[in-house]
């Protein structure tokens, strides 16, 4: 049997993009793990056409099979698709290539898939802030269609990329209508509304098994005319995913419209504050288009704690553009 025919447990894709100081922290986690066998995992590193020269790696200094693939510049999104297409896991994982696995992920994971053949695992992760010892993590509980539909539509998706292990039949069924591999911004929310199945089997970890390094010198805190683009189009596709879907996790539009509007009144907030002034007018013409967006009225407005969520979101969104 020829390596291309073998099949193995896990597939990490990892877009890369200008790595070669990164990338080492995230292969050297995987081979530290405990009790890594033969066929557990396989890492593909796909580069997204750095513009500098990609790190030497010895595939020899390491117990897992690593693959190289080059691709022109297309953003992340497109690059895990491209992964994804070589992958020879049963199961598939996306990782970054500055972050780390923590030796109990795939132990873990393997548990998990004894346990139930899971279309899903939703991961525990931690975030590292660069500067300082200070962790926040997020710890879910088992999962299941209601949670996963509120989180895609209250809060825009599951946390990074590195949240979810998907089995790699569940590609096959991927709907489109949902799907732009253009966003290069909010394409995780795009993402996984498109994977979205019902009745699918979840699970989550029992440990955590990931940690996001956020390197909060890593990206411009402007948002340009691309940015807000992106913002709207995933922001449409969570009402037309609402609309789908929202009645499975019996969620009303009295509920949606007071999260929608908060993100309605930071399109205007970044409009007003952050936008080039050239563009101004076109992106309250996009603004105007989103559906719901003229329900977004005074009486959703004055909802107890309302105030209160428009500013922990802005604040939470303006920080998300100062990471990476």
């Amino acid at each position: 049997m020829s390596m291309a025919d073998e099949r193995v447990f896990l597939s990490v894709v990892v877009p890369c993009y200008n790595v070669e100081r990164t990338l080492s922290r995230l292969l050297n986690s995987i081979n530290e793990m405990d009790n890594l066998e033969n066929n557990d995992l396989e890492v593909i590193l796909v580069d997204d056409g750095s513009t500098g020269p990609f790190p030497a790696v010895d595939a020899s200094s390491y117990s897992f099979r690593i693959q190289y693939f080059r691709i022109q510049n297309s953003g992340p999104l497109k690059a895990r698709m491209y992964g994804i297409e070589q992958a020879r896991g049963q199961y598939v994982y996306f990782a970054d290539a500055d972050d780390v696995l923590l030796p109990g992920f795939i132990s873990d994971l393997k548990m998990r898939a004894s346990e139930s053949e899971f279309d899903i695992c939703l991961v525990n992760y931690a975030v590292e802030k660069k500067r300082g010892s200070d962790y926040v993590k997020r710890f879910v509980s088992q999962p299941d269609d209601k949670y996963y539909i509120r989180e895609l539509i209250g809060t825009g998706g599951l946390g990074f990329s590195c949240s979810q292990v998907f089995r790699k039949s569940f590609f096959n069924q991927f709907d489109f209508s949902f799907f732009d591999n253009n966003i290069r911004l909010g394409e995780d929310s795009a993402f996984w509304m498109a994977l979205f199945q019902p009745n699918r089997i979840y699970v989550s970890l029992k440990k955590e098994g990931y940690r996001y390094l956020l390197n909060e010198g890593s990206a411009s805190n402007s948002i340009n005319f691309e940015k807000f683009k992106d913002i709207v189009s995933v922001l449409t596709k969570r009402v037309v995913f609402f609309e789908k879907y929202g009645r499975l996790a019996g969620y009303t539009i009295d509920e949606f419209l007071p999260d929608f509007a908060c993100q309605i009144l930071y399109l205007r907030h970044v409009i007003l504050s952050k936008m080039e002034w050239g563009k101004r007018k076109e992106c309250r013409k996009m603004l105007c288009k989103i559906p719901y967006s003229e329900k977004v009225c005074s009486s959703h407005l004055s909802q107890a704690g309302f105030r209160q969520r428009i500013l922990y979101l802005i604040f939470s969104l303006d920080r998300f553009f100062l990471v990476k």
